[in-house]
């Protein structure tokens, strides 16, 4: 059986919460005069930048985006991979599973995360913001991701809700990464498989699905 990972990139793969922040403050300071609350940057983060800038900025937008694109750029030094991002790629590829990204992000960007980082070698494809019709929540993300790839079984691996709905309208299994556990209520029922607080024990899950194959 022939199954494929698809990676979300951002918070799963690389530690770019607080980056992304910092880029989004200064994007509202500068366009907004305001300031923005951290927690009302970690919620922009589950959405692609053209399905919320719009709303936020209007027509000047895409003028908007690129001054983020730009002040993200600035603070693109502190990027770091997770801890055993590039370990758990390594084994995945050598165990037989073909590992892909799907994210919110714009595929040039992660292209040059993933080769400053060299994990690039282990990506078979990377779909970012734009390169499919509709982003991510939508399955036509994965469906571009995959499109040619003979699959039978697909795991989507995300610190998001967007990443598990994601999964569920593509038949997926969903596993679900970040320190947090998920709380009683806070997801739909059914929509998690699997939760790991970090890549070691996604790896460890991964080692029992392919099993179970």
């Amino acid at each position: 059986m022939k199954t494929a990972i698809v990676w979300d990139w951002d918070n799963t793969l690389m530690d770019t919460s607080e980056i992304i922040y910092q880029a989004q403050r200064d994007l509202f300071l500068v366009y907004k005069k305001t300031d923005l609350p951290r927690a009302d940057a970690f919620r922009l983060m589950d959405k692609s930048a053209r399905d919320w800038m719009p709303g936020v900025f209007g027509t000047n937008w895409q003028e908007a985006y690129r001054f983020y694109l730009e002040r993200y750029a600035a603070h693109a030094s502190q990027i770091r991979p997770k801890p055993f991002a590039s370990e758990i790629l390594e084994k995945a590829r050598k165990m037989g599973f073909l590992s892909v990204v799907v994210s919110k992000k714009m595929r040039y960007i992660i292209h040059r995360e993933a080769q400053f980082f060299k994990l690039e070698n282990e990506l078979t494809r990377i779909v970012g913001s734009g390169d499919a019709r509709e982003d991510k929540p939508s399955v036509v993300a994965i469906k571009t991701a995959l499109e040619g790839l003979d699959i039978d079984q697909i795991i989507v691996i995300g610190d998001a809700e967007v990443d598990m709905k994601m999964a569920k309208e593509a038949g997926a299994v969903s596993i679900l990464l970040r320190k947090k556990e998920p709380q009683p209520g806070e997801f739909a029922d059914g929509l998690i498989d699997y939760y790991a607080p970090d890549l070691k024990a996604a790896w460890k899950i991964l080692q029992t699905i392919k099993k179970v194959d």
